[in-house]
C-alpha cells in the first residue's frame, strides 16, 4: 500500500479518512456554511424588526464564520489524519505529528474504546521516550485496517522487546486472520 508521493520506505496505513469522505465534509460544510448565513440573516431582521438591514447582515456574517471556523478544523483534521510506518518508526499524526521507534519502545498495549461490541475501535498504545501514541485500527469509515497492515504492524512490533510486544503481535495476527475477534 505504497504511495507515489511517499517517500521509499514509508507505508501508510489507513486510519484516516478517504478521499470521498473529505470531499463530502467540504459540500457538506459550504452547505452549513449557506444555511449559517441565512439563519443569521433572519435573525437580524427579526431582532431589529426588519428595520436594519446592517444588524442583519452582521448576524448573518457571525453566525457564517463561527461555522467557516468549525467545518475549517473539522476538515483540517480530516485531511491531516493519517498513520504509517518507515522501518521500525510508527508515527500517527493529527494535529500534531508524534512518533516511536519501536525497537526503543518502553511499552506495547493493546486495548480498546467503545460502548458496544459493535463499535468497539481496537487500540495499540506505545509508549517510547517522549510519550505515549494510540494507533486506532478503525478508519474512520468504521471498518478494520486491512489484513496486510495488521500483518505489517505485526512484524514491525515484533523488533521491539519491551513489555506487551509480543502479546501485541499474536494479537494482530490473529484479528488479521480472524477481523471478528472480540477486541476486550
Amino acid at each position: 500500500m505504497q504511495s507515489q508521493t511517499q517517500p521509499p520506505g514509508r507505508i501508510a496505513l489507513s486510519v484516516g479518512f478517504g478521499a470521498g469522505r473529505v470531499i463530502f465534509l467540504l459540500v457538506m460544510g459550504v452547505l452549513l456554511v449557506l444555511t449559517s448565513a441565512a439563519l443569521g440573516a433572519m435573525i437580524g431582521l427579526i431582532f431589529t424588526l426588519g428595520s436594519s438591514s446592517a444588524a442583519a447582515a452582521v448576524t448573518a456574517g457571525v453566525f457564517a464564520a463561527t461555522a467557516f471556523v468549525c467545518m475549517t478544523l473539522l476538515l483540517f483534521f480530516a485531511v491531516r489524519r493519517a498513520a504509517w510506518v518507515d522501518g521500525s518508526v510508527l508515527a500517527v499524526r493529527g494535529f500534531r505529528t508524534r512518533s516511536v521507534d519501536l525497537v526503543e519502545a518502553r511499552s506495547v498495549t493493546v486495548t480498546s474504546k467503545g460502548q458496544s461490541a459493535a463499535r468497539r475501535v481496537p487500540l495499540i498504545l506505545v509508549t517510547g521516550p517522549r510519550g505515549t501514541i494510540r494507533l486506532p485500527l478503525r478508519r474512520r469509515g468504521g471498518a478494520l485496517i486491512a489484513p496486510a497492515e495488521m500483518h505489517l504492524l505485526a512484524t514491525t512490533l515484533s523488533a521491539g522487546r519491551c513489555p506487551g510486544a509480543a502479546e501485541a503481535v499474536a494479537w494482530l495476527r490473529a484479528l488479521a486472520v480472524h477481523p471478528h475477534t472480540p477486541f476486550s
